[in-house]
Parts: structure tokens; C-alpha cells; sequence
């Protein structure tokens, strides 16, 4: 299965990633992640790599050495800074459960960027919850309307 990531999303997803690796997870899952993360830190280099080209043509070097978009060229820098964070990434890579990290510590942060990455398998089960629940409370109001 593919997997898009936009170049603007890959720094906050590679942090994530990295933040994911301390989780115990099953070795093939371990190593799924491994690949993975090693393909978005190479691209995250190339896209460092991109942007500072783009501070170096557009911009001038400043007495302490950083380098500082000229405002004449502002409008076009931020057009091609837009055009290559729009740029996407298709990583091969099957989801995996969300059961397999079990009773790990994972922030909704991280979650949220590693999203695509993993699929619900848990819901068939809070569904069943749901739909018993739902079973109790229409008998309970039965027995309340019947009383």
C-alpha cells in the first residue's frame, strides 16, 4: 500500500517516528518502522538540503554568518519555499494495527502525524461494547416503561 506524506508534514512525522521507536513492538514491526523511518530521515535531509538553496538565491549572508532573504526577492522565495513543501512522498508501507502497541505511552501528537501508518483494528471491539451497551440501555427504559 502507498503511503503519501507531503514534504511539509515530513519534519513532524519523523519526529514522531523517532519518538515511536522507543515503543516495544514485535520484531517484523520494529523492522517495518526501522526501513521506514531511515527513508524519511534521507528525504528530510534533501529537503534541508533544497531549502537552504533556496535561502542562498534568494537571500544575502549576513555579517554573523546567517543567511537573510532579501525582501525584493521575499514574493518568489516563499512561492518556491510553497511549491516544494507541496511536493509529496510515496512511501511503500502496509499499515499496521494499532493493537501492537498495546498499553505503550504514545502522545496524541505523535498519533496524529503517524496516523496513516497504522490502522484501528481495536474499533470491531469497542463496537461490540457499543452495541451491547446500547442492548442494556434499551432494556433498562423497557423495564422503567414497564414498571
Amino acid at each position: 500500500m502507498k503511503i503519501e506524506v507531503t514534504l511539509a508534514e515530513l519534519n513532524s512525522v519523523v519526529e514522531s517516528l523517532n519518538n515511536l521507536v522507543k515503543v516495544p513492538m514485535p520484531a517484523k514491526y520494529a523492522f517495518r518502522f526501522g526501513k521506514v523511518a531511515k527513508q524519511l530521515q534521507s528525504e528530510l535531509a534533501d529537503l534541508r538540503t533544497h531549502r537552504n538553496a533556496l535561502y542562498t538565491k534568494h537571500g544575502e549572508t549576513q555579517e554573523d554568518g546567517n543567511i537573510q532573504v532579501k525582501p525584493e526577492n521575499l514574493q518568489n522565495f516563499y512561492k518556491e519555499v510553497e511549491d516544494l513543501l507541496s511536493e509529496k512522498i510515496d512511501l511503500s508501507f502496509e499499515p499496521m494495527p494499532i493493537s501492537l502497541l498495546n498499553d505503550s505511552t504514545v502522545t496524541i501528537a505523535d498519533m496524529a502525524w503517524l496516523d496513516k501508518f497504522f490502522v484501528d483494528d481495536l474499533s470491531e471491539d469497542e463496537e461490540g461494547t457499543d452495541d451491547a451497551a446500547a442492548e442494556e440501555e434499551t432494556q433498562v427504559e423497557t423495564v422503567i416503561a414497564g414498571a
